[in-house]
């Protein structure tokens, strides 16, 4: 289980907010361009230290200001997978799955055997040695997501996972995605801009505001009426960019 109450103090506002997330949850956090979304993967991940607050993690403590506790990125056990999927383009797709796990340590032959295993598993096994920009994006997730899962993480992070893909792979890749999760039961957080992803991938989603959580529940506690105005007009903007996508698709 994740739990992470975390102030940090940005240019325009302060981010203060909470959020706790169970084993096998999804939680998806959605808001506009510069609420802070990405901040908090960032926070969670060790990739920026909070002001103030603490961060637990399957019961291990990964940043605390009242110990002044705060764990390295490669000790956290988190897989992250960025918007751009980060891909080194000088390794072939074997060789980036495998990068984790030879930089944790693992013995070369184990590293790649385990590398092997998790691209069977993501369907990408005969692209084990092609390099990224071979790839299609729909691969190209597969294979950010198969270097993510293939450590055993105790929390898997997506920002805007399914961002840079057409319309028909996304379709194909929500469901993809959420049965690695599923299949994965650890915690995830997942940020996005799309409205759908948001309702097919979340367990629980929380809209945040400027660095602070103003609506959160199930999918259908967040679509009832009588959300408040900023919930409103974010989904209702987030509908009609739906529906320009899918007639354009």
């Amino acid at each position: 289980m994740l739990v992470a109450v975390m102030e940090k103090h940005l240019r325009d506002y302060t981010l203060d907010l909470e959020i706790a997330v169970g084993d096998g949850e999804t939680l998806v956090l959605i808001g506009e361009n510069g609420a802070g979304k990405s901040t908090v993967l960032n926070l969670v991940a060790g990739l920026l230290h909070p002001d103030a607050g603490s961060i637990t993690l399957s019961g291990r403590t990964l940043f605390d200001d009242g110990t002044r506790t705060v764990l390295p990125p490669e000790d956290r056990r988190i897989g992250y997978v960025l918007q751009n999927y980060a891909l080194f383009p000088h390794m072939s797709v074997a060789g980036n799955v495998a990068f984790g796990l030879l930089s944790r340590g693992v013995p070369k032959g184990e590293a790649q055997e385990r590398a092997a295993g998790m691209l069977g598993r993501m369907g990408i096994a005969a692209h084990a040695d092609d390099p990224p920009g071979a790839l299609s994006g729909g691969q190209r997730q597969r294979v950010a997501l198969a270097r993510a899962l293939v450590t055993d993480p105790d929390l898997l992070l997506l920002d805007e996972p399914l961002a840079a893909l057409d319309v028909r792979t996304k379709n194909v890749m929500r469901k993809e995605l959420r049965a690695c999760i599923r299949e994965a039961g650890i915690p995830a957080v997942i940020v996005t801009h799309a409205l759908r992803d948001a309702l097919e991938l979340g367990d629980r989603i929380a809209v945040i505001e400027e660095g602070r959580i103003t609506a959160s529940g199930t999918p259908d506690d967040i679509l009832r009426p009588g959300a408040n105005s900023f919930v409103a007009n974010f989904f209702c903007s987030c509908v009609h960019g739906v529906r320009e996508g899918e007639s354009q698709g």
